[in-house]
C-alpha cells in the first residue's frame, strides 16, 4: 500500500494537504518527495493548492484580517512581530481602536522566539484551511486555483494510471514498492521525532505527525508482508 492510498477516500486529499501545510519546511519537502515518487498528479495538485503566508497575503486585506482574528492575543502579536510594517498595517487597519491598542501593547511587551513564531504561523495555516473547508473563506472568489472539486481523489487517480502500486510489469513489483515506501516513511518518522526532541514550539504538532507516520509505516509493513505471502503462494502453484 502506497502512502497516497490512505488518502484516496473522499476528503483524503484535503487531509493530506493539511498535513503537509502544517509541517516544517524540511518535513514538507520530504512529504512532497514521497508523494511525487508515487504520483506526479497528486504532487502537482498539492503544490498548486498548498497554503503559505505569502499566498495568504495576496488575498484582500479584510480576508487576511479575519484569519488573524482567530488567533489569541499573544499569538496574533507574535505573528505580527514577524512581518514588516506594511503587512502589520494591513491587519491592524481593520481592528477597532481598543483592539489595535491591545495588540500593539502586547507586541511591545513580548519577546517571542523563532520557535514560537514558526509555531504560530503553522497555527495560522491550520486555521486558514479550516476556514476554507467551513466556507468562511470562498476561494472561488479570491483564489480560484485553490478550488478542490468534488470527487477530486477519483479524478487524480484517473490522471495517474498505476500511481497507487497497480500495473503488471512484475509479480514482485508490489512487494518492492511497499518496501521502498515503508523505508521513506520510516525515514520521515525519524526526522520528525528528532526535530520534536529539540524544538519546543513545534513539539505537539510534530508528535502528532510522528504518530500518524508510525501508523502509516505499520500498515505498509503489514501490506508488504501480505504481498510477500501471496507471491510465495503463487510461486508454489506455478
Amino acid at each position: 500500500m502506497s502512502m497516497i492510498s490512505r488518502y484516496k477516500r473522499p476528503g483524503g486529499f484535503v487531509q493530506l494537504l493539511s498535513l503537509i501545510e502544517t509541517s516544517t519546511a524540511a518535513k514538507k519537502e520530504k512529504f512532497l518527495e514521497i508523494v511525487r515518487s508515487e504520483s506526479e498528479s497528486w504532487a502537482n495538485a498539492i503544490e498548486q493548492r498548498v497554503l503559505t503566508m505569502d499566498r495568504i497575503f495576496t488575498w484582500p486585506d479584510n480576508v487576511v484580517t479575519e484569519v488573524f482574528k482567530n488567533l489569541p492575543l499573544r499569538n496574533m502579536a507574535c505573528a505580527l512581530q514577524g512581518f514588516d510594517a506594511e503587512k502589520q498595517e494591513r491587519i491592524l487597519q481593520y481592528m477597532s481602536h481598543s483592539e489595535r491598542r491591545k495588540i500593539q501593547d502586547e507586541m511591545g511587551a513580548m519577546k517571542s522566539s523563532p520557535e514560537e513564531f514558526n509555531g504560530t504561523i503553522l497555527k495560522l495555516l491550520e486555521i486558514t484551511r479550516k476556514m476554507i473547508s467551513d466556507g468562511q473563506i470562498r476561494v472561488e472568489k479570491i483564489d480560484e486555483s485553490m478550488m478542490i472539486p468534488e470527487d477530486f481523489e477519483d479524478k487524480l487517480e484517473k490522471q495517474s494510471p498505476g500511481a497507487f502500486g497497480g500495473g503488471s510489469s512484475s509479480k514482485s513489483a508490489p512487494s518492492s514498492q511497499g518496501h521502498q515506501t515503508a523505508e521513506k516513511v520510516q525515514e520521515a518518522i525519524h526526522q520528525v521525532q528528532n526535530t520534536a526532541a529539540s524544538g519546543s514550539a513545534e513539539v505537539l504538532q510534530l508528535q502528532r505527525m510522528a504518530q500518524a507516520l508510525t501508523k502509516e509505516n505499520k500498515s505498509l509493513k503489514d501490506e508488504n508482508r501480505i504481498l510477500r505471502e501471496k507471491l510465495e503462494q503463487i510461486r508454489k502453484i506455478a
